[in-house]
């Protein structure tokens, strides 16, 4: 069986990501530590630590990924056309 991904054909089906983003660091780590254990890559992409391990989710192999934010949400300003979230596929907002 052949998979299509941007228009090239290849044997190996596209591997699923599932991002996961932690409220602080330390919840991060504590979700790593349960669902990854010790088969995790971490990284730090721009100061920002980003582990990866293999997970399976609802019977599908996938990579999670798993992050955090750090600081403090004080402002929404979305324009009024992304106001209402359910109106819009996720890749685009």
């Amino acid at each position: 069986q052949l998979f299509y991904v941007d228009g090239f054909a290849d044997a190996m089906p596209p591997q699923v990501r599932v991002l996961n983003v932690a409220e602080k660091p330390s919840v991060a780590r504590e979700i790593t530590k349960h669902l990854g254990g010790q088969n995790t890559s971490r990284r730090n992409s721009h100061g920002v630590q980003v582990t990866e391990f293999p997970f399976t989710l609802q019977q599908t192999p996938c990579k999670m990924v798993v992050t955090a934010v750090r600081g403090h949400l004080l402002e929404l300003d979305f324009t009024a056309q992304y106001k209402v979230w359910k109106a819009h596929d996720p890749a685009v907002l």
